[in-house]
């Protein structure tokens, strides 16, 4: 049934001539370079109204930057461009002007004839006696006083007409009166050059738009679960707040930014992906793990439009699963732009109690005060209700047949709801058009409520949180400076809610960078963070890493920091069930080290990474279902990758590792201590080329992952919305059941026709069939095999 609808959409692309034919969209980010992305050229581009604009070109909602390891899958193929090479049939031109007729300097008129001379010609229609003396001076716009003599006046040359003096120069007034008014020219409309912040030099890119609109994600959680690095613990449905283990960083030990504005919920610090933007619209991300905290930026799809932009994406699958955004971009003035985007999704993954609704929309609109500064301003909403089943009944996860209508949660009516509504105000500055800009500065006022509503008792809480932060990079020849601070203050609605014991604190942190130039085109980072929070906590960080270029494609890093984290508000302040805080908790005490090694060459990929971390006065979830601060515990990881991205095959491997070790005598610290080896590898492999006469481009293939031993997973609880590192069973103070091993295999087909992409994946293909069903979070399974389908279409009207 898929396949011949399939062909049919193929067939209509393939008489639907050279795709992307007229220019419409520019990218207002990054450069980009053909020779590492195919399918894409990097001239200049006329724009009829702003002039020649530098960049790259977006074929649907986006250009990656030059990133040799992530390459858009299309070969080269110049006729897909959004945006012809530059045109001057396409600048409109100012219509003449007709009111310049009578100006003595006006050129000739154009079909070639000459006006008449009336001073050397003789009118016979007109009566001499008739004849007046000329009442207006060419180039005058004003009437010249009648001539009072009655004696005829001989034939007067126009020339001497106001001839002053040979004995001295003309005066500018005379000038210009006898030259007459200026003709009229076309406007100069003054260009426009995009802009984007410019990011340190430490920080990696994962990804980009260019990449993600070719994947099929329920939103930018989903896609972490395929990077190398990354252990995932996803509660069975799209779109809930899973937690990840990145490179062995803990989900209270990760920090997420949009636009340098982080996004991590206030109380109890989650790392909530959810408030992001649908993941087709994310410019960019970068990341650093060498912080004791791994940081997450984001930077926003910017888009610099010569006519509207609409953009859709839908996603659908069983389980009335759907998601569906749209959005609209368009320049109100050759400065100013307005875009506005709205996106809805829910599913019922088929368990009980596991229903999931939300809608996110947001309204931005930016301006170029001049070509250094831009203004940006933007609302942004998000709302969710889950359904909380708080894991199932489940006897041995090893036997469990994975029916929907046998499984029992533990939570049959627990429900949460999720409100955030966030107004900013963001100011750019670059030293120069052609460079990025270096100065961010934001203003914003954020508005959070969860309502956790489960038997016998239920929270709610909402803070009011007004901030600003700010980044500034200077360089100084091969040095760079960095400078972050962030200040904000949150409120407690406490008057209402006696979820927290606590009305309001300020905190506010800076931290600075300066990276290095060492010998072989090296680098050096060192870095220092420090905080201070109201309630009298203070916390530091510093550090240092080294990127050491061996040859021109073996690069070696290393790095080492140490730091001190103060309690969340949540673990100090929290007083409803099902865990209570202590307010005597001292700072955590954190020491992380890595080092890796990467090879590039010819679309290769080679790499490996070693890390480890110390973490002393750890703030856990007790065994009596309080926070305590537990013994130290060590955490060790390892991951290694090999890619290949050619013209015709895309090739992936790799594995992942990561223990905790212990031997302070706390139940909680043992339990960590015999979680187990979490081991995850990862294989991917992808044939992709035009088919068609090229009309259309697929890319297909298959994505395999395996887990082959038990491990215990982290915990998630939902009345607090909060990832903790060790796993209780659910409503009882024992140690939950390690996960089974497991087998996971999803087979891919994407497809672009014109400006549109079609996304096929059956997902957990091997369920039931080889392997049974599986398990990421104990008691919480995995969907069944299901078809997903999605569309990314771009319209330019």
């Amino acid at each position: 049934m898929i396949i011949p609808l399939f062909l049919i959409i193929l067939s209509v692309g393939s008489t639907a001539g050279d795709a992307f034919p007229d220019p419409g969209v520019v990218y207002s980010g990054y450069s980009f370079a053909s020779d590492n992305l195919p399918g894409y050229s990097s001239p200049g581009y006329s724009l009829p109204g702003y002039g020649v604009v530098s960049g790259g070109v977006n074929t649907n909602a986006g250009i990656a930057p030059a990133d040799t390891t992530n390459a858009d899958p299309s070969p080269a193929n110049t006729t897909d461009a959004n945006l012809s090479p530059a045109d001057t049939t396409e600048t409109e031109e100012m219509p003449a002007d007709t009111s310049d007729a009578g100006d003595p300097r006006a050129e000739p008129d154009r079909t070639g004839d000459v006006p008449a001379d009336t001073n050397d010609v003789e009118d016979p229609t007109v009566d001499p006696d008739e004849v007046e003396s000329p009442t207006t001076d060419p180039g005058r716009d004003e009437e010249m006083p009648a001539d009072t003599n009655d004696v005829e006046d001989p034939p007067i040359d126009t020339d001497d007409v106001d001839d002053p003096p040979r004995d001295r120069p003309m005066t500018p007034e005379e000038l210009r009166d006898q030259r007459g008014p200026p003709p009229d020219e076309p406007e100069v409309m003054e260009p426009v050059e995009p802009l984007t912040m410019a990011h340190p030099s430490a920080y990696h890119m994962v990804s980009n738009d260019s990449l993600n609109r070719w994947e099929l994600w329920s939103d930018y959680g989903e896609s972490l679960t395929r990077r190398p690095g990354v252990i995932s613990f996803q509660l069975g449905g799209l779109g809930r707040n899973d937690g990840f283990l990145l490179r062995a960083h803990e989900n209270r030990h990760q920090r997420v930014l949009r636009d340098g504005i982080p996004l991590n919920e206030r109380i109890f610090g989650s790392a909530n992906r959810k408030r992001l933007p649908h993941y087709s619209r994310m410019a960019s991300v970068h990341e650093f793990s060498g912080h004791i905290r791994h940081q997450s930026e984001i930077t926003t799809q910017r888009y610099h439009v010569t006519r509207p932009l609409t953009l859709i994406n839908y996603d659908q699958s069983e389980f009335e699963y759907r998601s569906t955004e749209g959005y609209l971009a368009r320049n109100i003035t050759p400065s100013t732009n307005l875009s506005i985007g709205y996106w809805g999704k829910n599913e019922s993954e088929g368990y009980r109690n596991s229903g999931m609704g939300g809608r996110n929309a947001e309204i931005t609109a930016y301006h170029f005060l001049t070509d250094s500064w831009m203004f940006e301003g933007g609302l942004h909403y998000s709302g969710l209700q889950f359904g909380e089943p708080d894991g199932y009944l489940i006897g041995d996860m090893n036997t469990f047949h994975f029916n929907h209508f046998q499984a029992t949660p533990v939570e049959s009516q627990a429900e949460s709801s999720l409100r955030n509504t966030m107004i900013r105000l963001t100011a750019y500055h670059r030293p120069d058009p052609e460079t990025d800009a270096n100065t961010r500065i934001s203003v914003y006022h954020d508005r959070y409520r969860r309502l956790h509503y489960q038997t016998p008792d239920s929270s709610i809480v909402r803070t009011l949180t007004t901030g600003v932060a700010g980044r500034h990079i200077q360089y100084y020849g091969p040095f760079e400076l960095q400078g972050d601070l962030h200040s904000e203050w949150s409120v407690i609605d406490r008057d209402r809610y006696r979820t927290m014991d606590v009305d309001s604190w300020i905190y506010s942190e800076g931290k600075g960078m300066v990276t290095l130039p060492l010998p072989n085109r090296s680098q050096l980072h060192t870095w220092f963070k420090a905080g201070w929070r109201s309630d009298g906590f203070t916390d530091y960080e510093m550090g240092s890493k080294v990127n050491w270029r061996i040859f021109s494609r073996l690069t070696a890093y290393a790095s080492y920091a140490r730091g001190e984290q103060m309690p969340l508000p949540g673990q100090l302040y929290w007083q409803r069930a099902p865990v209570y805080g202590q307010s005597e908790f001292r700072n955590e005490i954190l020491q992380r080290a890595e080092a890796g090694v990467t090879f590039q060459s010819r679309g290769w990929e080679l790499g490996g990474e070693v890390h480890g971390s110390v973490y002393e006065q750890p703030v856990l979830v007790g065994q009596d279902s309080t926070f305590i601060q537990a013994g130290s515990y060590n955490s060790a990881g390892a991951a290694g990758w090999m890619f290949y991205d050619g013209d015709r095959f895309e090739l992936a491997v790799s594995g992942t590792f990561q223990q905790y070790f212990s031997d302070a005598l706390h139940p909680e610290n043992q339990l960590l201590d015999l979680s187990g080896q979490r081991v995850w590898t990862r294989a991917s492999f992808h044939y992709k080329n035009y088919v068609f006469d090229s009309a259309a481009f697929i890319k297909a293939g298959f994505y395999a992952l395996a887990s082959p031993n038990p491990y215990r997973s982290a915990q998630y609880y939902p009345a607090m919305d909060y990832w903790d590192p060790n796993s209780w069973f659910p409503g009882e103070g024992a140690e939950a059941q390690a996960i089974p091993d497991f087998v996971r295999l999803d087979l891919d087909l994407t497809a672009r026709v014109r400006s549109a992409i079609f996304l096929f994946r059956i997902e957990n293909a091997l369920d039931n069939w080889l392997f049974p069903g599986y398990f990421e979070t104990a008691y919480h399974p995995m969907p069944s095999m299901r078809l997903r389908f999605g569309v990314r279409w771009v319209l330019r009207n």
